[in-house]
């Protein structure tokens, strides 16, 4: 009986130390902000505006520094030295994605390709994605979309000024499903259009399934002319997969999400940045000015921009590129994993520590860009 009280004693103190070091910073980490027992800086993570946070806290502890939640560690990335070092050069142990049972298994079925974990299904979908989108594949089959549905986002500007908001939405909301399904949104009020902008949350049940089953169906009608040898391939995405279903042994939930998933993390970049240039050129007329002139003195007043102009306005590459450093998509990008002990500068990564990429701090950093808050093309600009 003593021996038993004994054993339950040494258990219960042993969990109670475990539980104070979990939350403790270990001395070979980089810098870190003072932690608690336990919890460690779970008080101090920002909930929102954490790039803006993470940014003014790195003026305080440094380029990499690391946070701690609970037993995890996470490492924030605000110094483009430690960027290459880590996450160029050492790619093949920082590039996973972090585990999450939440996302890979309640939401996703682990079948979400942007939550996916390295392996022979990540290869797999890469290798499709990347086929797709190769250079030569934009410039043959997607390009002609982009500009098709340019054209329509600028008559949509003229026609209905007042839903300006919802004309670049439609715009890259219409290209991904056009590339990845075969089907485009031609309204702002269009059934995927309503899904896409009141159910993001809910994209993967509401959208891509209704589309997905759309591929279905529009397969199952082609069957026989498919026998027959009059059927003519869609270039789409999910059209090319379903060529090769029997060989990539994809299961329906798996396929949907592949759709589903590339749909919801392409959708919005296009929107936010084409809404982040029209109130840069708001703001700073002068550089429309001139972008104005660059493009009247390259294509003229008789026709519209096409992809083919591009190289011939570096002014107005030099404002695409200003656009994603003055206010960036994703300010802290995705986040990465560690699949092994790293270490930098005489400090430890530990193994399954996550990694995240201050962008928004990489692009506001002073000492590449003066003033940050400006919004500058010059930076870019060669002639």
């Amino acid at each position: 009986m003593t021996s038993s009280i004994t054993i339950a004693l040494v258990g219960i103190i042993a969990s109670f130390a475990y539980l104070l070091l979990s939350g403790s910073q270990d001395k070979r980490f980089p810098a870190s902000p003072p932690t608690l027992p336990i919890i460690g800086n779970l008080y101090q993570l920002p909930r929102r505006r954490a790039h803006l946070k993470y940014t003014e806290r790195a003026k305080e502890c440094g380029g990499l520094y690391t946070v701690k939640a609970g037993h995890h560690t996470i490492g924030i990335i605000t110094d483009r030295r430690v960027v290459r070092e880590l996450i160029e050069e050492k790619g093949s142990t920082t590039s996973n994605r972090p585990s999450s049972h939440i996302i890979q298994h309640l939401i996703g079925g682990n079948d979400h390709p942007l939550t996916l974990q390295y392996g022979q299904t990540w290869r797999v979908i890469r290798k499709l994605v990347h086929q797709h989108f190769t250079d030569s594949m934009c410039d043959k089959e997607h390009v002609h979309l982009q500009h098709t549905e340019g054209v329509q986002m600028l008559r949509d500007f003229i026609v209905d000024p007042e839903n300006y908001m919802q004309h670049p939405r439609r715009y890259s909301c219409s290209i991904m499903p056009s590339t990845i399904y075969g089907v485009r949104i031609p309204s702002i009020r269009s059934t995927y259009m309503e899904h896409l902008s009141y159910h993001v949350k809910g994209i993967i049940e509401s959208l891509h399934q209704s589309m997905y089953k759309h591929v279905l169906s529009r397969r199952a009608s082609t069957t026989s002319n498919d026998e027959k040898g009059t059927h003519t391939k869609s270039s789409s995405l999910m059209d090319k997969i379903f060529d090769n279903r029997e060989a990539l042994n994809f299961s329906s939930h798996k396929l949907s999400f592949i759709g589903g998933g590339l749909v919801e993390g392409g959708s919005e970049t296009p929107a936010c940045m084409i809404l982040t240039f029209i109130g840069a050129m708001t703001k700073w007329p002068s550089i429309q000015q001139r972008a104005q002139s660059e493009i009247d003195a390259v294509v003229g007043e008789d026709r519209s921009p096409i992809w083919a102009d591009y190289v011939h306005l570096p002014y107005v590459a030099a404002i695409t590129k200003g656009c994603s450093r003055w206010r960036p998509v994703a300010p802290l990008g995705m986040p990465h994993s560690l699949d092994a002990d790293e270490w930098i500068d005489s400090h430890l990564l530990p193994k399954g520590a996550t990694l995240i990429i201050d962008i928004w701090g990489l692009n506001h950093d002073e000492n590449y860009y003066p003033k940050p808050e400006v919004f500058n093309p010059d930076c870019f600009y060669t002639p």
